[in-house]
């Protein structure tokens, strides 16, 4: 990470599960006062959730410096051989998320 110059250079690196499923695996990484997301597909999720996973990164990078709100995008590594899957890293984010179908849908803090 220091080599790519992110953020928290020199700092130990801790990392916290956040959540997983068919989709995507959530870590939150912290490194000293800075902390960020790793999203990437599970280790046995079909391939074309690696370009799915990429896409997304794509779609954060292109909000960064609008006015759409969004979280950060941090830094992407599309080579599987790092982690065993493509990843990206975004922001550190306290948001709302709908859970449930329809109108019964419940609304849970979640960090992202």
């Amino acid at each position: 990470m220091d080599g790519a110059a992110l953020p928290g250079k020199g700092e130990p690196l801790e990392a916290r599960f956040l959540s997983g499923g068919t989709q995507n695996v959530i870590y939150e990484l912290r490194r000293g006062d800075e902390r960020c997301v790793l999203r990437m597909p599970p280790p046995g999720a079909p391939p074309d959730r690696d370009k799915g996973i990429l896409r997304e990164w794509r779609i954060i990078e292109a909000l960064d410096g609008t006015e759409v709100p969004h979280t950060n995008a941090v830094g992407v590594c599309p080579d599987a051989s790092v982690l065993g899957r493509p990843f990206y890293l975004m922001g550190f984010r306290r948001r709302l998320v709908a859970d449930g179908a329809g109108s019964t849908a419940m609304a849970r803090t979640v960090r992202q």
